[in-house]
């Protein structure tokens, strides 16, 4: 079990429960090491996925296939963003049904719309355009769906804490 959460600029992603785990720590650069950032936050929240009504074990490795698989089983969740008007509320919705180790409840979502600092930290984390590129369809001329980079290249160290 991975859960996930944010601790100043940084993304903990904690592997294992509260008495033994390990924390990695990634310390995104950029808007592309950002972007990596996510997708790495996506396939090791099973709890998220598990929220959105995806079968983790029938995941590819692609980002827009994700994208699209949460927001085919979760219409109410895409009616929200095409609803929302500015980018930055839409990238800010977007980010939250990711980060949200709940699944993304619409509820919960809007808790963290209201919370300033919240969308602020997100905002600041990651450049907008990499943010709404990841939500957007990317194809290949071939008409593949666009790989991303393999979360191993993520830049991030590794720590063991227990409580």
């Amino acid at each position: 079990m991975a859960t996930a959460f944010i601790k100043g600029r940084n993304l903990i992603i904690r592997h294992g429960d509260e008495e033994d785990h390990v924390d990695v720590v990634v310390k995104p650069a950029n808007a592309e090491d950002g972007l990596k950032l996510l997708q790495h936050l996506y396939w090791l929240n099973s709890t998220a996925l598990a929220g959105l009504g995806i079968d983790i074990d029938k995941l590819s490795e692609s980002a827009d296939e994700i994208m699209q698989m949460a927001f085919g089983r979760n219409p109410e969740a895409w009616d929200t963003v095409q609803s929302l008007r500015d980018e930055e509320s839409r990238v800010t919705y977007i980010s939250a049904l990711m980060w949200n180790a709940k699944g993304g409840s619409t509820r919960l979502v809007a808790q963290f719309l209201e919370d300033e600092d919240y969308p602020k930290a997100l905002l600041e984390l990651f450049d907008l355009s990499g943010l709404t590129a990841f939500g957007q369809s990317q194809t290949l001329p071939s008409g593949e769906l666009a790989r991303p980079t393999p979360t191993e290249d993520i830049p991030a160290t590794f720590t063991r804490r227990r409580s």
